[in-house]
């Protein structure tokens, strides 16, 4: 048991040193140099502070979770007229930036059906409460975020 347990430890240890160290094969008669691929995350991340991520190690949520957004929008939701007369779901998809600090920017919709759904889903959408921020390494970041407004059918 014991042995196993070294045996795995070793393991560990040894493939999370190969995932931070990066070696790079210099030309006849130059040194080698060795990277840490720490050090460039580290760099990068204070380079890029209002970098927008697509993916966070923790994403940005609605208060309360995606149950309550979606009561949110059904509770919030006003049909334009056009949208009366569905004869099936339609659905908007909207692409917005949740900020370091739970705010809502740069709304766009993505996934177009008519100009008067599409105005009806961005002010649902700008009119959300904050979230709670994503977040890398345990601080804020700015993160995209894809909802989906459905228009039912009546």
């Amino acid at each position: 048991m014991k042995l196993k347990l070294r045996i795995l430890i070793v393991l560990v240890i040894a493939s999370l040193s190969f995932g931070v160290v990066e070696t790079t094969a210099a030309p006849r008669g130059k040194a080698r140099t060795t990277k840490s691929k720490t050090n460039k995350a580290k760099k990068a991340s204070k380079a890029d502070n209002d970098e927008v991520l697509e993916v966070a190690e923790v994403m940005p949520k609605f208060p309360g979770g995606d149950e309550a957004m979606s009561k949110w929008i059904k509770d919030n939701i006003r049909y334009p007229a056009e949208a009366k007369n569905l004869d099936k779901a339609k659905r908007v998809i909207v692409k917005f930036t949740v900020t370091k600090t739970g705010a809502i920017k740069d709304a766009e919709v993505i996934r177009s059906i008519s100009p008067a759904l599409d105005r009806e889903a961005l002010r649902l959408v700008n009119s959300m409460p904050k979230f709670s921020p994503g977040k890398m390494n345990g601080k804020p970041v700015n993160v995209h975020v894809l909802v989906p407004i459905i228009f039912e059918a009546k």
